[in-house]
């Protein structure tokens, strides 16, 4: 049987080999994996080295297939081919290619395949249009980040990266160049870029932390996925609190301390404040959220006592179909069960996952910024908006109303906090300073992210 042919292309304003050389860093594939797709990448191979494999578990409901792919052909600056030898297809071959264009360059995915007996050619195209048209977007994405700032290569020390914000953290920071190492509780290892720490002791191997030009630190105890009783808020309350605390003696006490810190935050610092408009320099709310926001902020003010420059990360509801809210209520607007939530009149303040990931950088990046700085989309809506949208982008009703008492019958304290509450959140530090935001309608967020 004859291969069919799919064939992607797009014009990048780069050089052909920065686009290629892209690709051959160790979180490309990471980057180039569409958020809708459940898949787990078990061993990479490098595209450059003829005969490596790569290995992917993907994931489909209850179903999981193996993905193995052998890297067969690679000019440098030209194209690499890899080829399927284990997996779903009966034949699939993998070109990428770039091609010197005025003022840029063309890079051109082609793949020949030959479909599973039970799925036809055309389905198969109409997938992998969907999947190369993100992927293109977001190598664009990427690439003109990395370029805008032109950041120097820096060693950066990186917490909580097993979570949805420090998986994409961590990928997009190596394929810009930059040397990761990562905080974990365990044994700190060279070889695997692991410092390994202890928050609950005071006597973690201050050597390990030397010569960092920058400390990101992500980490936390979820905050959704548990009710808040006494015990839940102790573990919410000390995974941030005084582990940053700990975290910022450790660094007081460096010979050769990080120029900045990079700390998480969120916008429930500023508690239920309905339609009023918040920015860095609004008043704090008073609730469970808020207090633990404020002494989490306060946890690195010795930092910045010192002169090193801190920066709190506000993030608001982070959107992404691979984790957090976004990943827990698509299964119902999937099946035509979604709603509105409370009174759907409260502000959400939203944003995308890349536009988190492209704004920390921008706080790396820009020495003139500290403080406070809040993440989020400049164009909040309401919740009621955001349920409409979401079900007209996947053809479904909106019928489901959840009434605010059952919401907090079913969450407790957690309802008012991370559901009914209502921030109109605004991203003034950002804006000031000259950072391009890519994600601000919410409609087109769901056309690019969600299949």
């Amino acid at each position: 049987m004859k291969p069919d042919t799919f064939c992607f292309e797009s014009f990048l304003p780069f050089p052909p080999s920065v686009v290629f050389s892209w690709h051959l860093k160790e979180g490309a594939l990471d980057r180039m994996i569409p958020p809708w797709q459940k898949v787990v990448v078990t061993q990479k191979g490098s595209p450059a080295e003829v005969g490596s494999q790569t290995h992917l578990s993907m994931h489909k409901g209850p179903v999981s297939t193996q993905w193995v792919a052998r890297h067969v052909a690679f000019e440098k600056e030209r194209y690499f081919t890899d080829e399927q030898i284990r997996g779903p297809f009966r034949f699939f071959k993998h070109t990428h290619s770039v091609e010197y264009e005025q003022e840029g360059s063309v890079w051109c995915d082609t793949i020949e395949f030959i479909p599973p007996w039970f799925i036809s050619s055309n389905y198969v195209h109409k997938e992998l249009q969907k999947i190369f048209h993100f992927r293109h977007r977001r190598l664009l994405e990427d690439i003109s980040r990395i370029q805008t700032y032109a950041l120097p290569s820096q060693k950066i020390l990186l917490s909580g990266s097993s979570g949805m914000v420090g998986r994409a953290l961590y990928a997009f920071l190596t394929n810009a160049g930059h040397e990761v190492y990562t905080l974990r509780r365990q044994p700190s290892c060279k070889e695997k870029k692991i410092v390994g720490w202890d928050p609950t002791q005071d006597h973690n191997h201050q050597r390990d932390f030397e010569g960092f030009d920058a400390i990101i630190h992500l980490a936390g105890e979820n905050i959704g996925k548990k009710r808040w009783n006494a015990a839940q808020k102790d573990k919410i309350f000390k995974s941030r609190c005084r582990d940053t605390w700990l975290l910022s003696q450790i660094i007081l006490r460096l010979q050769t301390p990080p120029k900045v810190f990079i700390c998480a935050s969120a916008v429930g610092i500023y508690g239920d404040r309905g339609d009023e408009v918040l920015t860095e320099s609004s008043s704090f709310g008073n609730d469970f959220l808020a207090s633990v926001c404020v002494e989490w902020e306060k946890s690195s003010q010795c930092l910045e006592d010192k002169g090193i420059r801190v920066c709190h990360t506000r993030f608001g509801y982070i959107l992404d179909p691979s984790g957090g809210m976004l990943q827990q209520i698509l299964p119902l607007f999937r099946l035509g069960l979604g709603g509105i939530m409370g009174s759907g009149q409260q502000i959400m303040p939203w944003v995308a996952l890349d536009e988190v990931i492209y704004g920390i950088y921008h706080c790396l990046a820009k020495a003139e910024i500290s403080g406070a700085v809040n993440l989020v989309s400049p164009s909040p809506v309401s919740q009621k908006e955001f349920a409409l949208s979401l079900a007209k982008h996947l053809h479904k009703a909106c019928f489901f109303p959840t009434p605010a008492w059952a919401l907090r019958f079913a969450l407790g304290e957690r309802a008012d906090a991370l559901i009914l509450r209502s921030a109109r959140v605004q991203p003034d530090k950002l804006i000031a300073s000259g950072y391009s935001f890519f994600a601000k309608d919410l409609s087109e967020y769901f056309k690019a992210f969600i299949a």
